[in-house]
């Protein structure tokens, strides 16, 4: 299997988890950032909002693995899409929201995923 679609799968399944997560355990996705935030009707729809968008996301993914060579430029994308969250998480993990240790794992699996996506990107 070659890079990119190692990135599109990889990218798809933490897509679908968090999606999930999101919409029908927004608890427990609040509790894997270390956010002791309360889980307000405003917050449940802000975080299926979110939810819907990674599902989105996730179909744009599926959609690029049909032709690898010819949309190689959706793991571009992606790579950027990936690196914004990894930005806004750096911001409010500076601002005291959420736990530098609950974050680690997910900064691991961010930064896979975009060497995935550039390196197969490079690669298509």
């Amino acid at each position: 299997m070659n890079i990119l679609k190692t990135g599109y799968i990889l990218g798809s399944v933490a897509d679908i988890i968090f999606g999930v997560l999101l919409i029908a355990f927004p608890s427990v996705c609040l509790n894997i950032y270390g956010n002791d935030a309360v889980l307000s009707p405003d917050i449940r729809f802000w975080m299926a909002y979110a939810g819907i968008a990674i599902f989105t996301w996730t179909g744009f993914l599926v959609w690029g693995m049909k032709q690898l060579k010819e949309r190689k430029s959706i793991a571009l994308v992606t790579a950027f899409v990936v690196t914004g969250f990894m930005i806004v998480q750096s911001v409010g993990l500076f601002y005291g929201i959420g736990l530098a240790v609950n974050m680690i794992p997910l900064f691991v699996m961010q930064f896979i995923l975009i060497a995935l996506f550039l390196v197969g990107y490079a690669k298509a």
